[in-house]
């Protein structure tokens, strides 16, 4: 699930995302929007905050 769904689904803003995975509410807003990609130690902190539904893939298109 794309992490914009996710927050979307949840009522979530940037601000309250950000609170769950220690990132400022700006760098949940570059992520949500795709204008940045997540370090690793951020994607896992992402999974864990939303119980797997937002996984790597979610952050990255896939090219077929």
């Amino acid at each position: 699930m794309k992490l914009e769904d996710y927050m979307n689904k949840r009522g979530l803003s940037d601000s309250e995302m950000g609170e769950k995975v220690d990132l400022s509410r700006s760098q949940v807003s570059r992520l949500r929007r795709g204008k940045a990609r997540p370090s690793h130690a951020v994607m896992a902190r992402f999974i864990k905050a939303t119980n797997g539904q937002v996984k790597p893939g979610d952050f990255f298109e896939v090219v077929k």
